[in-house]
């Protein structure tokens, strides 16, 4: 949402929306942002296209997420992250607008579960191929966890009160 004009953003959901809707082997859904788009929009869009497809916005992604094998995303999301740290199959499909990729997604990339797709012609052959691979984070996607998240240990809880404790000690003094 606010890359693109409505004409951009029309023809961008039709080439996407087309490009998966023409496989018998794939069930498609969208999810939206929660507040700042519109869901009447996209219904009149995908009306206008022929396409039937289910519109989520008010439902967290992560209570959806289990109904799916792969998520293809564009633009700039959190999401992106999160998916990085829990292995979840992921195709960003790159528009002209630049934005950065998050270190856990970098190395979720190279572990091979998140998939960078440049055009519409290859986008169906990258998922198929998504659907194929196991789930595997390498050692940099590991040791990158670790480096920013510390260790799953029990102890994140103490961590974060000590951090916050610091925070109101440095601001009293």
């Amino acid at each position: 949402h606010g890359e693109w004009n409505i004409k951009e953003k029309e023809d961008f959901l039709w080439n996407l929306l087309n490009n998966l809707s023409n496989k018998d082997e794939l069930e498609i859904s969208l999810k939206i942002h929660p507040t700042s788009e519109n869901i009447s929009d996209y219904e009149k869009l995908c009306q206008k296209f022929g396409i039937n497809v289910r519109i989520y916005q008010k439902e967290s992604f992560w209570s959806i997420a289990e109904n799916f094998d792969i998520i293809v995303t564009y633009g700039y999301t959190t999401l992106h992250s999160e998916c990085a740290l829990i292995g979840y199959r992921v195709v960003l499909f790159e528009t002209n607008n630049e934005f950065r990729v998050m270190p856990f997604v970098n190395s979720a990339i190279k572990s091979g579960f998140i998939q960078k797709c440049h055009s519409f012609d290859k986008l169906i052959p990258i998922i198929f191929e998504l659907t194929k691979k196991n789930v595997k984070f390498n050692q940099e996607q590991e040791e990158e966890i670790q480096r920013i998240l510390y260790k799953f240990d029990g102890k994140s809880s103490e961590r974060v009160v000590n951090v916050i404790l610091k925070l109101i000690d440095t601001k009293n003094n």
